[in-house]
C-alpha cells in the first residue's frame, strides 16, 4: 500500500479512470492516507444538479485551511451545471473560476442564463443600481464574473432591454475566455425570451469563444442563424471536431443557391448538429452549405426543425430547382462517407434518397433517424419527387438497408401501408436497434410479435405514440434484451404475454403510458387486478407515469416474477 501511495498523481489518475466512483470512494475509506491522496480524484468530473450542491461546493472551496479542497480544485477537469432554477449567481462563478484553474470542459444547462441576464438587463435599462457582490477569488481573476454588471458600458444605441442583454452576453463570453484558458469543450446558453437586437452583437460573442475548443454547443433561442455566424465560429475555433447550434431561427427569404464566395473547406469537424425554427423549405440551403463547407471526414449530421408546422404555401418551380441542386450538392459530397444522419421535422422528398443512392450505391449509414411530428401533404405539380411520407420512407429504407444498425422512424399516416414499411425494415439485416414513432397511443402499427419475427436480430426496440397489440404468434426464443414503451396504450394481458415470451429481456422502460381496459372486462362490475409478471427477477424495470383509462384517482399495481412474491404499489392518477 505504501508503494501504491508513492505513485505520481498522473499514474493514480490512470488507475482510477478504470474504477467506478463507488470503488474510488471505498478505496478512500481504507485509511486516512488513502483518503487524503485519492479523494481529490473523485472531483475530476463534477456535476451540479441543483443550487444546494453548488452552495456546498462553494462552502468547501472557501475554507482557508482545507488543503483537500485546494488540491481537488487543481485536479478538476470538467464542470457541469445541470439546472437553471434558481438562476446562477455571477459571484458564485468567481469562486469556481479561482478554485478550478485547469478546467478543460464547462457545461451550462439550457436556459441557465436566459432568466438571470434578462432580469439584470431590465434592471439596468430602468436605471436601477446593481448591488455590488464580492468574492475572495475575484481579485485573482483576469475578468471577474461578479463585476460584469458593474463594469458594463451601455452605448447610446442600446435603447432596449434586449440590447443590454446582448451586451451582458458579450461580457459573459469575455469572462469565460479569460478565466478558463484551457477549455476544449464548452456548452453555453445565449438564449433570450425576446430578441430584437442586432446580429452584430452575436458576432461579437462568437469572436470571444476560446480558441482551443474541440467541442462546442450553443443554445441560440431567438437568434437568426446564418452561414456567416458558422464561418465566424470556425475562424475563431479552427480545431472544432463537434459543433451543435441549438434552437436558433431560420432566415426565411427566398430559396435559392446562396450567392456566396468560395468557401474554405473544413477538414476537422466530424459531428455537426443544427436545430433551427422556421418553415422547412428554408432549411435546404443548409444542405448546400454542409455539402460545400465540410470535407468527407464529417461522420455524423443532425438537422432538426424544433418548432415547425405543415407546409401551406405552394413551392414554385424555381424553388424546386434550387432545392434539388442543394440535395445534389450534399449527396455528392457526403453520401459515400456519412455514418450517421438524423432528420427531424424536415421536408424530405423521395428524390433526395435517389440522389444519395446515385452518389453511392451502397450506403455506409449505420444510424438513421427520420421523424416528423406532423404529416406532410403532397403538394400539387411538384417536379423534384414525392413528399408522400410513405414513398419517402420506402426510398430511405431501400437506400440504407445494407449497413444500418440503429433506426428511428415515424410511421404516422401509413395506416393502410404498414406491412410495406415493416417488410422494408426486415431487409435491414444488420439492424439491432429500432424505434417506431406513431401518431397517438391509439395508433396501431404492425403487431409486436410480427416485428420481432421479421427482425430476429433486434436487441433493442422502442415504441412511441402507438398502441401495443399482439394478434400474431410470438416468435420462439427471440433475443430482444431491451424494450421501451413511451406514450403507448396497452392491456395488462398483452403486456404479460409479451413478458412471458421475451425470455432474454433485461431492461423494460414504461414512460407516460396508458393501461387500456380489455374488451372482456367492459361488462364487468369489478375492475380486474392489475398485475405484471416477469420471467427474470433480476431484470431492470422503470415505470414512470403509468395511468389507467377508467381509474379517476389511482389504482394498485402488482409486480411479481416466477421466483419472487408480488409487490403492490399504489399509483396516483
Amino acid at each position: 500500500m505504501k508503494l501504491f501511495l508513492r505513485l505520481p498523481l498522473e499514474i493514480l489518475e490512470l488507475i482510477t479512470d478504470r474504477l467506478t466512483q463507488d470503488d474510488i470512494f471505498e478505496l478512500c475509506c481504507t485509511s486516512r492516507i488513502n483518503h487524503n491522496h485519492i479523494i481529490p480524484l473523485l472531483y475530476r468530473h463534477i456535476t451540479l444538479n441543483d443550487d444546494r450542491q453548488l452552495q456546498c461546493l462553494i462552502k468547501a472551496l472557501s475554507l482557508p485551511t482545507n488543503s483537500i479542497a485546494k488540491s481537488l480544485g487543481h485536479v478538476a477537469k470538467s464542470l457541469k451545471f445541470r439546472y437553471h432554477k434558481p438562476p446562477l449567481a455571477l459571484h458564485s462563478l468567481d469562486t469556481i473560476a479561482g478554485a478550478f484553474p485547469s478546467l478543460t470542459s464547462l457545461e451550462f444547462s439550457r436556459e441557465s442564463w436566459t432568466s438571470a441576464t434578462w432580469q439584470l438587463a431590465k434592471s439596468l435599462h430602468a436605471g436601477k443600481t446593481v448591488a455590488k457582490t464580492t468574492s475572495t477569488c475575484s481579485a485573482h481573476l483576469a475578468k471577474p464574473y461578479g463585476r460584469i454588471p458593474i463594469d458594463l458600458t451601455i452605448p447610446e444605441d442600446a435603447r432596449k432591454a434586449s440590447d443590454i442583454q446582448a451586451l451582458i452576453y458579450i461580457s459573459l463570453c469575455e469572462a469565460i475566455l479569460y478565466n478558463h484558458p484551457h477549455l476544449t469543450s464548452l456548452k453555453l446558453d445565449l438564449s433570450t425570451y425576446l430578441f430584437d437586437s442586432t446580429n452584430e452583437r452575436l458576432y461579437t460573442c462568437l469572436s470571444l469563444l476560446p480558441t482551443g475548443l474541440t467541442e462546442l454547443t450553443l443554445y441560440l433561442l431567438q437568434w437568426e442563424l446564418t452561414f456567416d455566424h458558422v464561418e465566424c465560429i470556425h475562424d475563431r475555433c479552427p480545431w472544432l471536431e463537434a459543433l451543435s447550434l441549438d434552437h436558433g431561427r431560420l432566415v426565411e427569404g427566398d430559396i435559392a443557391i446562396p450567392d456566396y464566395p468560395s468557401l474554405e473547406m473544413n477538414h476537422v469537424v466530424k459531428k455537426l448538429s443544427i436545430n433551427l425554427e422556421g418553415e422547412t423549405r428554408y432549411y435546404w440551403p443548409w444542405f448546400w452549405y454542409v455539402g460545400k463547407k465540410y470535407g468527407r471526414q464529417l461522420d455524423a449530421l443532425h438537422f432538426a426543425n424544433w418548432f415547425s408546422s405543415a407546409e401551406r404555401l405552394a413551392i414554385t418551380r424555381e424553388q424546386m430547382i434550387a432545392i434539388d441542386t442543394c440535395a445534389i450538392t450534399f449527396a455528392q459530397q457526403h453520401a459515400s462517407t456519412l455514418r450517421c444522419l438524423e432528420l427531424t421535422n424536415m421536408m424530405i422528398f423521395d428524390a433526395f434518397w435517389a440522389h444519395m443512392k446515385a452518389s453511392c450505391d451502397i450506403s455506409p449509414l449505420v444510424k438513421v433517424k427520420m421523424s416528423n411530428e406532423y404529416l406532410i401533404q403532397e403538394p400539387k405539380e411538384i417536379t423534384i419527387g414525392s413528399l408522400s411520407s410513405h414513398l419517402v420512407r420506402l426510398s430511405m429504407l431501400d437506400y440504407v438497408k445494407t449497413w444500418v444498425r440503429k433506426l428511428e422512424l415515424s410511421v404516422a399516416g401509413d395506416d393502410f401501408k404498414m406491412h410495406d414499411v415493416i417488410c422494408a425494415i426486415s431487409q435491414c439485416l444488420r439492424l439491432t436497434s429500432l424505434s417506431i414513432l406513431g401518431g397517438s397511443d391509439r395508433f396501431e402499427f404492425v403487431s409486436l410479435p410480427l416485428i420481432l419475427d421479421l427482425c430476429p436480430q433486434l436487441h433493442t426496440y422502442t415504441m412511441k405514440h402507438q398502441r401495443l397489440h399482439d394478434n400474431s404468434r410470438w416468435p420462439i426464443q427471440h433475443g430482444l434484451v431491451s424494450l421501451k414503451l413511451e406514450d403507448v396504450g396497452f392491456e395488462v394481458s398483452q403486456m404479460n404475454r409479451a413478458l412471458g415470451a421475451l425470455y432474454h429481456l433485461q431492461d423494460l422502460v414504461i414512460i407516460g403510458c396508458d393501461i387500456i381496459r380489455s374488451r372482456d372486462s367492459w361488462n364487468s362490475k369489478k375492475m380486474p387486478a392489475l398485475k405484471l409478471t416477469f420471467l427474470n427477477p433480476n431484470m431492470s424495470v422503470a415505470i414512470i407515469g403509468l395511468s389507467h383509462d377508467i381509474c379517476s384517482n389511482g389504482y394498485y399495481l402488482a409486480v411479481e416474477s416466477h421466483a419472487t412474491a408480488p409487490s403492490y404499489y399504489w399509483v396516483n392518477k
